[in-house]
């Protein structure tokens, strides 16, 4: 049997730096997970809190646990920062009120248990109220923020959902899916249809999520998540990895929202915390702003903390826990300079991977002092093997491989993470193939995105070694013009590289534009079949080779004569 949950959490704190933790009850977890389930089940009956309803195991009713069973204790639920009206919040009363009365209107126009419903929102407070009433009324339910039509179009024709909810400023991106979307009421307006009161419970099996993971291809297929895995990872991840109470808050801002969301909202709700969302951009206009409410876990990116370096927040002593993505660029003297410039040397940090679409933490840490390194945990509860890359199929199981969460003989397609483990923790080694912050980045999207530009004559992505950082990479897009005047190139380069950038940010969104576009008057290498040969590209852009032949007459004369020979060029 595990220790008891406080020995547990102890086991995960160091008081210095250099401390060696005890991780056997960790350990053991992996090896034999009932016993360790059965006692986070146990510590959810949090006391002052009416008991979960949901039986670890068997059924889960994920509304209840999540909003009703907090409805006694006048708690907040959800704030967040509106730059027009300042800080705004939910309690769990008012959410649930709010969720009644959407429940009530969706009941009429048929949202059943088990409907695909897809929601097309920012998020934020309506994504919130939105995902909620859905788990009420026993939805699957997905996310998809609104970032262009293209990237929404591939993905609802996978998902075919019954129901999509929207906004109207975004009705616009759904295309051929614009059929009349259940929208977003207004829990006081006259005539409203009668409120749901009741929650619904799920099986133990029953999908209630439908989740777009950045992590895991095919990037435009859902992956199912299981009522099981929603209420298990996030209690998980509640009372470990975020250390969260009732009444604390939990904070990510910047943080991929397809990405964590909604394991992170879980987590704070399972706890009878609150979520607190924080749009960077508010940060960055105001960082005092991180200041103003006690925070018991902060995510931090370094895009956060390079514009809080630029103008900081002063001294953050509410925070008490914060944590960043492993995956994410280290870059350790850049987060030196932000721990003194904000005092946060009595903070624990830690190292968080977590991917929604498995329901919660991938990898996490000890939690250490003001202290940067790349050690990771597997989540605990969870059995994993690490797999040879040369022979996945090598026994006994290396010291360092591929790393990949279960028991099956041979590595799942969406292994990606290279792990080493030296002593009792792992070192995080990067990914295998090169990722975005352990994103995939849509190279196929991308290149689709161009097919309307008259002067794209083929292109490639090609992942560059950035050199700062081990593993770390940067996505160049490769545009070739095909034959023209070196001249009339370089005249027409600027708005040339203007109509890539909105081509992909219509399409697709700007968290989707390369690091770098590089336009090229030559033509790509093709195979037989027309395709271009990507392999190819990137093995004469990586060796200076492209940009060599970009400035040879020879190779700009042999693209005028193709030009002749395959469009009807002038001669």
């Amino acid at each position: 049997m595990p220790p008891s949950l406080p020995v547990l959490l102890g086991s995960l704190e160091l008081a210095r730096e250099d401390d060696l933790p005890d991780l056997s009850s960790i350990e053991e977890s992996y090896r034999n997970p009932d016993p360790f389930w059965a006692l986070l089940a146990a510590g959810s009956a949090i006391p002052g809190l009416a008991p979960p309803k949901s039986r670890f195991g068997e059924r889960y009713d994920l509304y209840y646990d999540l909003v009703l069973r907090h409805l006694a204790a006048r708690r907040i639920a959800l704030r967040w920062y509106d730059k027009r009206t300042g800080w705004q919040a939910l309690s769990y009363e008012e959410l649930n009120a709010r969720s009644a009365a959407q429940a009530g209107a969706w009941l009429t126009q048929g949202v059943q248990p088990g409907a695909r419903l897809a929601i097309v929102l920012p998020f934020g407070p309506e994504t919130v109220l939105a995902l909620l009433t859905a788990l009420r009324l026993g939805a699957c339910v997905s996310l998809l923020p609104p970032l262009g039509d293209q990237f929404l179009a591939r993905r609802l024709k996978k998902l075919a959902p019954a129901h999509i909810v929207t906004a109207p400023a975004h009705r616009p991106l759904l295309g051929p899916f614009d059929k009349a979307p259940l929208l977003l009421t207004d829990s006081t307006a006259p005539g409203r249809a009668r409120a749901f009161d009741g929650s619904h419970t799920y099986l133990r099996e029953d999908p209630c999520a439908a989740l777009y993971s950045p992590l895991r291809e095919p990037l435009t297929d859902p992956a199912l998540l299981s009522a099981h895995d929603a209420y298990r990872f996030p209690l998980r991840d509640a009372l470990l990895t975020f250390l969260l109470r009732p009444g604390d808050h939990l904070a990510a801002p910047g943080f991929h929202p397809t990405q964590h969301q909604p394991a992170l909202l879980f987590a704070a709700l399972l706890a009878g915390a609150t979520y607190l969302h924080l749009p960077p951009e508010a940060l960055a206009a105001n960082p005092a702003l991180l200041r103003e409410h006690p925070l018991r876990s902060l995510g931090l990116t370094p895009e956060l903390r390079d514009v809080l370096l630029k103008k900081p927040a002063g001294p953050l002593a509410n925070v008490h826990h914060w944590f960043k993505n492993p995956e994410e660029r280290l870059d350790a003297d850049e987060w030196r300079a932000f721990i003194q410039a904000h005092a946060l040397d009595h903070a624990l940090v830690s190292n968080v991977l977590v991917d929604a679409a498995r329901g919660g933490v991938v990898l996490g840490s000890v939690r250490r002092p003001a202290s940067l390194h790349t050690k990771v945990l597997p989540a605990a509860g969870v059995p994993f093997r690490l797999f040879d890359v040369a022979a996945p199929t090598r026994e006994p199981p290396p010291e360092a491989g591929l790393f990949a969460p279960g028991v099956a003989k041979k590595p799942p397609p969406d292994a990606y993470i290279l792990l080493s483990r030296p002593g009792r923790e792992f070192f995080y080694g990067g990914t295998l193939p090169p990722r975005r912050a352990g994103r995939i980045y849509p190279v196929d999207e991308v290149l689709a995105a161009l097919g309307e530009l008259p002067f794209v004559a083929g292109a490639s992505v090609v992942a560059a070694p950035r050199g700062r950082a081990p593993s770390a990479h940067d996505f160049v897009l490769l545009v070739f013009t095909g034959a023209e005047e070196t001249e009339s190139a370089a005249e027409q380069g600027p708005g040339r590289h203007q109509a890539i950038t909105r081509a992909i940010t219509l399409h697709l969104g700007a968290e989707h534009l390369p690091d770098r576009v590089e336009l090229y008057p030559l033509y790509p290498r093709r195979y037989k079949d027309g395709q271009v040969d990507h392999a190819a590209c990137a093995a004469e852009y990586l060796s200076g080779t492209l940009s060599r032949k970009a400035q040879t007459p020879m190779f700009l004369r042999l693209a005028a004569l193709r030009r002749v020979l395959t469009e009807g060029g002038p001669r």
